[in-house]
């Protein structure tokens, strides 16, 4: 952060007219070089006053102490009659010339004359401002002035787009300020009846409506992205057809979002409208293509991208821009070959709408945007450069990304003053980790309903509405404690495979919880590794669901899925691919992820007699537990259970696994542990321990629970007859 010197000087005109056409303003040279002394400044000294940066120049006619100011600075700056003589301003020790402007468009009208209609050419105007105010600062509504052949001209800096040189810092759109360059695209745009701009390279069209904000357009969290489309789709359009001819190189017409659902795809599409100068702006449904009769589809297309062919036909280059959204792309753009149709209507749809964005006679005034959850679905043509060529992914918002959405959708309720000072939302940002900005929206009108809520009164039908009560943080934590998101932890379904608790039997307990969770720290603070399969086996009932369901638990990775027998009963094959298929690209969209595979005999369909299995989703598994997450930044974690160590050892299962893990059945020492917590005299424990060598831990628990409903202790003949009844 640059460090700021404050001065106090009075305000003056400046002595000559002819000083107004500088952008700067004047102080004596006595003072400038007293400043940069102070300030070590070396050449250039800028200044800010009332937020605007200026530069200050020297000038032996200005009295010392005094700093000349031109009549289009006071307007701007609104200080006039009734202001007071002092004028205080921050003098800025470094600042960092590396916001140029990439594009600034100049609002332009003519003082002297108002009879006369003027003619000029854009670039006789542009080559006059470059020269004479390149280098200098840029501020937002600045006021300019400028003479040529005796007409006087106002400019004002009315939008501009800024690129930064710093390669730490990001292309952005919010600054207050840039620096004029020699390569700033500029746009001139008349305000005055009697001035009339020629446009010698480029049409009049203004391609941006406004700089676009994304907070004020109600987006959080997707400033990297949204700065990416912006930058890529409007570069090229700012400039004229004939500057790009030279490249050789032609618009981006096709932008392809694709990310899971609630992150803000469709969000992002109409934030364009509000940002772009769009001629049309269409919003397609890709399921209402779908006609039941032949060449009735592809007429639908043809007829989406009508109007801008005529618009191209009839203006050329001048033509509007026509925006075109296909939601739900995947339903319309699906693989050719794959979907089996007499009619062939897939595929043609395919085949249309890729000869009318890049196609013999293809538009160059169209920005066509798909939107969908499933990239891996839609036809690879599609996604090749002319076309949909512009990927971006749309994924999980990071702490700050989900900082800027709760500001977001708090925005109204902070301006109403109904936000209780206890309200942390940086504390809310990191606690919702995995949460999408639908998740985010979800949890703040569940606590607006519960704040609500609490103020009705069902008995006599009557609210309370004599004073409006604040949201506080417990009415976020309660809410977050409700909310179910998509891509976290499925809290109802972990407890239910820990329903009785995890019981600590004893040394080997505490052995296998260290040596899986040494394996869980490892990847989390791994650098190289972001991938990690291990394999819990032994017999049925030892406790493997339970312990990798608690190691799931108390690992604080905040995405937990588990693909269970009971969980793929319900579906054929095709059903059980794509389910085992969805949870594994929904865990690689996270940072950290676990996936259980539980009970992997069954999940293969795999019977003893023969045997047989499902061959598809044995492959599928093993791909699974072998592929590497596509992102270098995401990790996951990958536990398996089996009691069938052997079947699936002659299967290729065990060797895909990282680590196997045997899971023994209790001890007699371990069996005693368990049933000292028990009522259970020492004499008949012994007797029992005595009687069994090895049992499971799940089935020792069901034969005491059994136990203890005929009697209220355990003795050892009770024990004996249920222990027979399970055998």
């Amino acid at each position: 952060m640059e460090k700021k010197y404050n001065y106090i000087f009075k305000c003056y005109n400046m002595p000559f007219s002819e000083l107004v056409k500088i952008n700067a303003l004047f102080i004596n040279k006595t003072d400038l070089d007293k400043i940069k002394n102070e300030t070590s400044s070396q050449n250039n000294v800028f200044i800010e006053i009332k937020k605007k940066i200026m530069e200050i120049k020297g000038l032996d006619s200005i009295e010392s102490g005094y700093i000349g100011m031109g009549f289009l600075f006071r307007r701007w700056i609104k200080y006039g009659e009734g202001s007071p003589d002092d004028i205080s301003f921050e003098v800025l020790d470094k600042i960092l010339l590396t916001n140029n402007l990439k594009y600034l468009k100049l609002i332009v009208t003519v003082r002297n004359i108002q009879d006369e209609l003027i003619k000029l050419d854009d670039i006789i105007l542009i080559n006059l401002i470059k020269e004479q105010f390149v280098g200098t600062p840029i501020n937002k509504n600045q006021l300019f002035y400028l003479v040529h052949k005796e007409i006087e001209f106002i400019l004002e800096a009315k939008d501009f787009w800024v690129e930064s040189n710093d390669s730490n810092k990001k292309e952005n759109f919010f600054e207050k300020y840039g620096f004029l360059s020699i390569n700033t695209a500029i746009e001139l745009i008349s305000d005055s009846q009697n001035l009339k701009i020629i446009s010698t390279f480029k049409s009049n069209t203004t391609i941006i409506k406004k700089i676009p904000n994304f907070e004020e357009l109600g987006i959080g969290g997707l400033d990297a992205e949204l700065n990416h489309i912006f930058k890529r789709i409007l570069t090229t359009r700012i400039y004229p057809p004939s500057y790009l001819k030279k490249y050789g190189i032609n618009h981006v017409k096709g932008i392809l979002l694709y990310g899971p659902p609630g992150t803000g795809k469709t969000l992002i599409a109409r934030s364009l409208a509000k940002v772009l100068n769009v001629r049309e702006f269409k919003v397609i449904n890709g399921p209402e293509l779908y006609d039941k009769y032949v060449g009735e589809t592809e007429k639908k297309i043809r007829e989406i991208f009508s109007n801008a062919e005529e618009d191209e036909k009839d203006n050329g280059d001048n033509s509007g821009l026509h925006v075109i959204v296909f939601d739900e792309i995947d339903s319309l753009c699906r693989k050719r070959g794959v979907i089996n149709s007499e009619s062939g209507v897939h595929d043609n749809a395919v085949n249309q709408l890729l000869t009318k964005i890049d196609g013999v006679e293809a538009l160059n005034n169209i920005i066509v945007i798909g939107m969908t959850n499933r990239k891996d679905l839609l036809d690879e043509a599609l996604l090749r450069p002319g076309r949909l060529e512009l990927h971006i992914e749309i994924g999980l918002p990071s702490e700050k990304g989900r900082e800027q959405i709760f500001n977001v959708y708090l925005k109204k309720i902070k301006e109403n003053n109904l936000l209780n000072d206890d309200v942390d939302i940086v504390h809310l940002s990191k606690i919702t980790k995995n949460f999408t900005g639908a998740d985010i929206e979800s949890m703040v009108k569940l606590s607006i309903a519960n704040v609500l809520y609490s103020r009705v009164d069902f008995s006599s039908k009557s609210i309370d509405c004599s004073t409006i009560k604040k949201l506080s943080m417990k009415n976020f934590l309660d809410a977050f404690n409700e909310i179910q998101p998509m891509f976290g932890i499925h809290h109802t379904e972990l407890k239910n495979y820990i329903r009785y608790g995890i019981i600590n039997y004893g040394d080997n307990f505490e052995m296998l919880k260290n040596k899986i969770m040494d394996s869980v720290n490892h990847l989390k603070n791994s650098k190289v590794i972001n991938l990690l399969s291990i394999l819990l086996e032994g017999d049925l009932g030892c406790g493997k669901t339970a312990l990798s369901s608690f190691i799931a638990k108390e690992s604080n990775i905040p995405f937990i899925k588990i693909i269970s027998p009971d969980l793929l009963i319900r579906f054929n094959e095709k059903g059980k691919y794509n389910s085992i298929y969805s949870i594994f690209e929904d865990g690689y969209k996270t940072p950290l992820s676990i996936i259980i595979l539980d009970n992997i005999e069954k999940l293969i369909d795999y019977v003893k007699i023969g045997p047989t299995f499902n061959n598809l989703l044995l492959q599928t598994i093993i791909v699974y537990i072998k592929k590497l997450p596509p992102k270098k930044k995401s990790k996951m974690l990958i536990i398996g259970t089996t009691s069938k160590r052997r079947e699936m050892e002659n299967l290729g299962i065990i060797d895909a696994f990282d680590q196997v893990i045997h899971i023994p059945n209790l001890s007699k020492n371990e069996m005693a542990k368990i049933l000292n917590g028990y009522n259970c005299p020492n004499v008949e424990r012994e007797k029992i321990v005595s009687f069994i060598n090895e049992i499971s831990i799940k089935k020792l628990l069901n034969i005491i629970d059994n136990t203890l409903q005929k009697d209220c202790s355990i003795n050892f003949q009770n024990f004996k007859d249920v222990y027979n009844e399970y055998k």
